[in-house]
């Protein structure tokens, strides 16, 4: 996967860098604030049907590699559960993260796609419709870092049924890597080893 980091032109470093994909020699390296209350991944899912003012869970990845997720007081696992990444298993969700492509994520060129597709797909009769659904929440805080100079790489993503779109959008690549990253957060907050600590 080639990220392009075009959307990251803001400065004239930022600016020479865009032009370097992170898959070349010589490009920017992704890192990330180290310390243990810098969150450098967030995921939040807001269920539609829920009238409580916590609409869902949210996982949160901290720099040292801690791992919490809240669930609210309606879900089974109701509470604050803990878990320690160590620091090859950061570093590779980071890397995995960054070759998903949600980097280079553009939504409102991918609704558009969307629509297009539904458009067709409704008027050939292939499009299936749910009457509610979920909204997914993806906050992501790493860092470009070369020749000792760093940049911020931040991203906010909102998605409504992204996993229904993924099933009845498979043309939609940039969507799937999306769903991508979502479930590397996810599979990364099940696979340790998470406590309850409220």
């Amino acid at each position: 996967m080639v990220v392009s980091l075009l959307w990251l032109v803001t400065s004239p470093i930022q600016q020479s860098w865009a032009q370097t994909p992170l898959s070349e020699p010589g490009a920017p390296s992704v890192t990330w604030n180290h310390s243990a209350d810098a969150v450098i991944l967030e995921l939040r899912t807001e269920i539609g049907m829920i009238a409580e003012d916590e609409k869902g869970p949210v996982t949160r990845v901290y720099g040292d590699g801690t791992v919490e997720t809240y669930y609210p007081a309606y879900m089974k696992r109701a509470g604050l559960w803990r878990a320690q990444l160590g620091p090859s298993q950061l570093d590779t969700l980071v890397r995995d993260i960054t070759h998903t492509g949600v980097l280079d994520f553009d939504a409102v060129f991918l609704k558009e796609q969307k629509r297009e597709l539904a458009r067709d797909k409704s008027a050939a009769g292939e499009l299936m419709h749910i009457s509610d659904g979920q909204w997914t929440d993806l906050r992501v805080a790493f860092r470009l870092e070369s020749d000792n100079v760093t940049a911020p790489l931040d991203r906010h993503i909102r998605w409504y049924n992204l996993d229904w779109d993924a099933e009845q959008f498979p043309e939609l690549l940039r969507l799937h890597e999306l769903k991508n990253a979502v479930d590397l957060i996810r599979d990364a907050a099940a696979s340790a080893s998470l406590n309850k600590v409220d």
